[in-house]
């Protein structure tokens, strides 16, 4: 009995004959290759590059204007201000002069009986004296002042009112600016102590100034 490879032998020899079992093996060989080699490759996740903006594509950014310059006016106000407190020291002690010599005159002109004769001269010698006293302290107003360039104190207070205002302004500039634009701004100690100083002006300093204008000159 022939076995079944022995049968399909000589069929097999037939095709490698004719060609045909060659050509069915370059086929099958190709097939397979072709199924290797076709698979997806990996897609690349690299980023692809942005092209920059342009200077004229970019927005425009606002520009910061230059910062407020102090006058030259304004410039000398911390000079002045130093000035100015020495001159308030001076009127300070004026002031209590004038309010002792104020007392005993009231005392005086309330004497009754005896004491209007006993008490009145010592009184009036005492005031008399706290006069000279005071008229003493005021002409050192005008020497306070002559020592800095000035001929009497009215000179000094105008040029110190225009220096003050123009350096008010600034100050007052130099804040608004910083507050438009984002610049934190330094706060100066001499600002402070001319904002503690801003009423004391306005009020009995510089009318004691004007009085002793007169008796300064």
């Amino acid at each position: 009995m022939t076995s079944r490879g022995n049968t399909s032998s000589p069929r097999k020899r037939d095709l490698i004959k004719t060609g045909i079992y060659a050509k069915a093996v370059r086929l099958s060989r190709k097939a397979r290759y072709t199924s290797v080699t076709s698979l997806p490759q990996k897609i690349s996740c690299s980023k692809v590059p942005v092209p920059k903006p342009t200077e004229q594509e970019m927005p425009n950014k606002p520009k910061i204007p230059p910062k407020p310059v102090m006058s030259a006016e304004a410039a000398t106000y911390p000079k002045l201000f130093k000035v100015f407190k020495e001159l308030k020291r001076q009127n300070e002690i004026i002031f209590e002069a004038e309010k002792e010599r104020n007392a005993w005159e009231l005392e005086r002109d309330d004497l009754k009986g005896l004491a209007r004769f006993t008490k009145k001269g010592e009184l009036q010698s005492k005031i008399d004296r706290k006069n000279e006293e005071i008229d003493i302290l005021k002409t050192g107003l005008s020497g306070i002042v002559k020592k800095y360039g000035y001929q009497n104190v009215q000179e000094f207070n105008r040029t110190f009112r225009k220096s003050y205002n123009a350096y008010a302004a600034y100050t007052e500039q130099e804040a608004e600016w910083g507050k438009n634009y984002g610049v934190k701004i330094q706060k100066d100690t001499l600002q402070e102590k001319i904002q503690n100083y801003q009423k004391q002006m306005h009020q009995p300093s510089e009318r004691i100034l004007r009085q002793n204008d007169r008796g300064a000159g």
